[in-house]
């Protein structure tokens, strides 16, 4: 708690300190975004597999320059990734070779938080400069939610097992570049960002035989997003 208390403090004085810039702007953009690491694997004899598809990634900032190269922004992020039935398919699929199975899914990989981010401007052109930027923050982070359905071909008993969704925090990093591009005074960019955190929570739910459990889970989390935005000057 005292680590947040300090992100949001700094960040309030460095939007304070800079907010009279003439050259200040806001932006958003908006792409896809891939798991990687844990939380894109997809074995079902790995508790630390998150079984993540391909899905969203939104973010919102305020970028403030300190000089003709160097700047400091804010963003709220968001990050949704479901959890991916092929996957699923694939890994139980082989587990459950003499059952049939089913999965119903309620709720996302759900990342997001507010961070800091300095970047660094390389003209390239009139119209065309390039970012390099690192970004550091909090990150909340909500599991998915979801219940597989197994029955047998042999007694056609069925079996349940069920995930619930679960929560915790991280402080993650992330690295990044844009290209910005002007015309018909509409400033346009394109942009990768590549993040990554460790993260742990406790997994609980209900097994097979309908026990409740109870586990603590190391991942390691990652993403890459490709992203289209638009920039405003204030």
């Amino acid at each position: 708690m005292k680590k947040i208390w300090i992100l949001v403090i700094f960040g309030f004085l460095t939007v304070t300190a800079f907010s009279q810039n003439p050259n200040q702007s806001a932006y958003f953009k908006a792409g896809l975004s891939f798991p990687l690491f844990d939380l894109s694997n997809g074995n079902a004899l790995d508790t630390t597999s998150g079984f993540a598809a391909k899905g969203l990634h939104v973010e919102v900032g305020y970028q403030l320059p300190l000089s003709k190269h160097w700047g400091m922004g804010m963003a709220a992020v968001y990050y949704g990734n479901r959890y991916s039935h092929n996957k699923f398919n694939s890994s139980y699929g082989r587990l459950l070779s003499d059952a049939a199975f089913g999965l119903k899914t309620n709720y996302a990989w759900s990342v997001g938080g507010l961070v800091l981010r300095p970047d660094y401007l390389i003209p390239l052109g009139k119209n065309i400069s390039w970012d390099i930027y690192a970004s550091g923050g909090f990150l909340g982070f909500f599991t998915p939610e979801y219940v597989i359905t197994s029955t047998s071909m042999l007694t056609h008993t069925s079996q349940t097992y069920h995930q619930a969704s679960n929560k915790g925090a991280s402080f993650p990093y992330w690295f990044g570049t844009r290209f910005n591009l002007t015309m018909f005074s509409t400033h346009l960019f394109l942009d990768a960002d590549f993040l990554t955190s460790r993260i742990k929570y406790n997994s609980t739910g209900t097994d097979w035989n309908d026990q409740a459990f109870s586990y603590q889970v190391r991942q390691r989390i990652g993403y890459l997003s490709v992203n289209l935005g638009y920039t405003i000057f204030l």
